[in-house]
C-alpha cells in the first residue's frame, strides 16, 4: 500500500512533461541531417564491377565472332525440345524484366530527388 502512494506521488511530479512546441520539428531536422550526412556503400567495389563488365564483354564479343568468323562450326540444338524452349523463354522474359527494373529505378529515384 505505502508503495503504491510512493508511485502515485512520483507520477504526479514527474510523469505530466510537457513537451516543447517545436519538438516534433527538431527531431525530424536531426533525422534529416543525419540522412543527407549518411554515405550508401555500394554492395560490390567499383574495380569489381568493372572488372565484371568487362568479361562480359569479352565473352560476348568472342561467341558473336566465333559464330560470325568460323564458318564451319556446327553447334546446334533442338529448340523444339520443350526443356530447352523454356529454358530459352525464361533467360529472356528474366532479363527483360531485369533491364525494365534497372530502368524504372532510375527514374523513379530521379523523381524522388526532384520532390524531396
Amino acid at each position: 500500500m505505502q508503495e503504491d502512494k510512493n508511485i502515485k506521488l512520483l507520477l504526479q511530479e514527474y510523469g505530466v512533461e510537457e513537451t516543447s512546441s517545436s519538438f516534433n520539428n527538431d527531431i525530424m531536422q536531426r533525422i534529416n541531417a543525419a540522412l543527407a550526412t549518411k554515405q550508401s556503400k555500394p554492395l560490390l567495389n567499383n574495380f569489381i564491377i568493372r572488372l565484371l563488365k568487362i568479361a562480359f564483354l569479352i565473352v560476348a564479343i568472342s561467341v558473336i565472332s566465333l559464330f560470325c568468323f568460323v564458318p564451319n562450326l556446327n553447334f546446334s540444338f533442338d529448340i523444339r525440345n520443350n526443356i530447352f524452349n523454356q529454358l530459352f523463354t525464361f533467360i529472356i522474359v528474366f532479363w527483360i524484366g531485369m533491364l525494365m527494373n534497372i530502368c524504372l529505378n532510375k527514374i523513379w529515384s530521379k523523381k524522388t530527388v526532384l520532390y524531396n
